[in-house]
This record gives structure tokens, C-alpha cells and sequence, in this order.
């Protein structure tokens, strides 16, 4: 699978549920590896595989964006088996271009899954980490962080997904997106 362009909030493989991946193969390696490209590509910290348009249970990774010395990692099939505490902070996602709201996450988590060469890991995370885990481990269930968004907040998104609509409309750039 090559992968073309990110997929935006209204496209319905975002409100899908990911499938689980069965055997690592060269093709997932190979998504993998496409998927990072991509994110590095976009300025991002976490891409799914929902949001490239494959409905695989698969996350990649960067922090580097955010100063973190770690090289680009995926995750496959990733399930968090543990959270504590809460935290508020800022989100946004590059499915919502441009578009942050505060939400509530865990304030840590252990997430399990494999890692490319199908060795099981165990993450024990907090901060930045956690809430990108979560969000992304979130995209491959078909939860969006909008759904997380309090009564207030959904002005916002409303308004927000109607201006973009307008400016996809007016702008063929951005009918590329």
C-alpha cells in the first residue's frame, strides 16, 4: 500500500475499527515505514493506521518534533492494559489540520503490543507519550479526540469543520487534502 494523502475527519475509515494485525510481514514493515515518512512529513508526534487509510492495528511515533533524542518507532496491535490519573492539556491531530482543544487523558499508561520484529514490548509512559498513545491507540478503535470534546467545545468543532469544508470547497490546494 502506497500512501497517497492523510485521511480528514469526515472520511469514515477514521469511525472504523481497526484489524488486528495477524503476521509482521514485509508489507507491514513496509507500512510502517511509509506511515513515519509520512508523519515526519506532516510535523506530527502520532499517525494510525486508520488515518492513511488502512484499517490495520498499527501506530507510529515521533517525539522529535517535540526536542525527545528517539528515533521514529510503530507499534503494532498496541493495547493499553493499565492507566492512572488524570491530566488536561492541548490536542490536536493531523486529521483536524489546524485544530486544538483541551481533553482530558490518563496521566500514565502501560500500553503492550509488538514491535516490528514481532517481539512483544511493554510501555510504561506518562506526559506527551501517554497522550499520544492514547490518541492513536483511540484512532484504531474509531474514537476520535472530538468525541472526548465537553458541550462547549463542540461550537468549536462545528464551527471549525464548516470553515474548513468552505475553505476544501474555494481552495483546490486544499480539495488535494
Amino acid at each position: 500500500m502506497k500512501i497517497e494523502r492523510l485521511c480528514l475527519f469526515d472520511e469514515k475509515v477514521l469511525r472504523q475499527k481497526a484489524e488486528k494485525i495477524e503476521k509482521i510481514d514485509r508489507q507491514i514493515v513496509e507500512l510502517a515505514r511509509q506511515m513515519i515518512e509520512t508523519l515526519v512529513k506532516n510535523r506530527g508526534v502520532g499517525l494510525s493506521g486508520n488515518q492513511v487509510g488502512a484499517k490495520k492495528r498499527i501506530v507510529v511515533v515521533d517525539l522529535r518534533p517535540c526536542g525527545y533524542k528517539v528515533e521514529p518507532f510503530a507499534l503494532v496491535n498496541p493495547e493499553i492494559t493499565d492507566t492512572n490519573g488524570t491530566v488536561v492539556d492541548e490536542e490536536g491531530c493531523l486529521s483536524f489540520p489546524e485544530f486544538f482543544i483541551q481533553i482530558e487523558r490518563p496521566a500514565k499508561v502501560k500500553v503492550v503490543a509488538q514491535n516490528l520484529a514481532g517481539e512483544k514490548v511493554e510501555i510504561f509512559a506518562d506526559g506527551l507519550l501517554t497522550r499520544i498513545l492514547c490518541h492513536e491507540i483511540d484512532h484504531l478503535n474509531g474514537v476520535l479526540f472530538v468525541d472526548y470534546a465537553d458541550n462547549g467545545q463542540k461550537n468549536m468543532i462545528r464551527e471549525y469543520i464548516s470553515g474548513f469544508r468552505k475553505k476544501r470547497r474555494k481552495d483546490p490546494v486544499a480539495k488535494a487534502y
